[in-house]
């Protein structure tokens, strides 16, 4: 018997701490009565509208460890500090016996682990914010503290990182239109309705990638002020973008080892923005790659010292 026999389908919600996932989330089940939620394992506290076993299971890190010796989770991960989550594979098989549609909030890579396992089964979705400053201020507003503020952005780079994996993106800008195109996402997937104009906002990523030795960025003259930049091709992740950007300038001549994804000179090594008047979502990935002095052609490349850079 196959996966997609045994199980319907499984709408896995994923982006930044705070972005409203669970409230998406509640909208959708409260529209949909036969689409529960996964509840997945936690060690953190439950907030004041979470019940034990509807949205988590809320155990001891204690009791966390132990299901992981007794290799009761599908996957697992510590989230932020002293915050583990897990997917308790017993629910997961109860649900495939039940042959019930699931939807769970789950950290990236923990769902990278649940689509491999369930290929046919799981749908991700990325649920984006409009823009940084509108995330922390629905994390101010939802009374998360500075902390907890801090290690989600200190996480941030690598959650944006995923979103061109997802099948779906959503930007929430306005929950009521984000509410609507997840609903029918999930029941175009079932086969409830036929297929619609979604998204609301076209999704653009590009990558930048900056050369860089010792305390300079090493700059094409082509390019002028600017690193090697390119969009996002079908299929590519944004290492395998920047690494492309890379071969093409030096053919044969670079060690990935050196390529890292971060930017010079405190710049982010993500950013994004909504852009409401051309209806476009652009995320940005920066790169930096460490030059070996050896590739080099003083006729064709500028030294720019990194202060300057920003």
């Amino acid at each position: 018997m196959t996966v997609q026999e045994r199980l319907g389908m499984l709408f896995i919600l994923v982006g930044p701490g705070g972005v409203g996932k669970n409230a998406l989330m509640g909208h959708v089940m409260a529209n949909m009565p036969d689409l529960r939620q996964l509840p997945t394992a936690t060690t953190r506290n439950p907030r004041e509208s979470e019940q034990h076993g509807v949205q988590h299971l809320f155990i001891s890190v204690d009791d966390f460890r132990q299901m992981i010796a007794n290799d009761e989770l599908l996957e697992h991960q510590e989230v932020h500090p002293g915050k583990f989550y897990g997917v308790p594979r017993a629910t997961v098989e109860d649900a495939i016996q039940q042959k019930r549609d699931l939807i769970a909030d789950i950290e990236f890579k923990g769902a990278t682990i649940l689509r491999a396992a369930y290929p046919e089964n799981a749908q991700a979705v990325f649920i984006a914010p409009p823009s940084l400053e509108a995330l922390e201020v629905r994390m101010r507003e939802r009374g998360d503290s500075q902390t907890d503020i801090d290690n989600r952005f200190d996480r941030l780079p690598s959650e944006m990182f995923y979103a061109p994996t997802c099948d779906h993106v959503i930007v929430n800008d306005n929950f009521e239109s984000a509410c609507a195109e997840l609903l029918a996402i999930i029941q175009v997937m079932r086969g409830e309705v036929p297929a619609v104009s979604f998204p609301k906002y076209a999704v653009e990523y590009s990558v930048e990638v900056w050369p860089v030795m010792g305390t300079e960025a090493i700059l094409p003259v082509t390019c002028r002020d600017l690193p090697l930049e390119s969009a996002l091709r079908d299929g590519e992740t944004p290492d395998m973008a920047a690494q492309r950007l890379l071969e093409a300038m030096w053919p044969q001549s670079i060690d990935v080892a050196n390529l890292y994804y971060d930017a010079p000179n405190g710049l982010p090594s993500v950013d994004f923005g909504l852009d409401e008047a051309m209806q476009t979502y652009h995320i940005r990935y920066r790169y930096a790659y460490r030059l070996e002095p050896q590739i080099l052609d003083a006729d064709s490349f500028r030294r720019v010292p990194l202060a300057e850079i920003g």
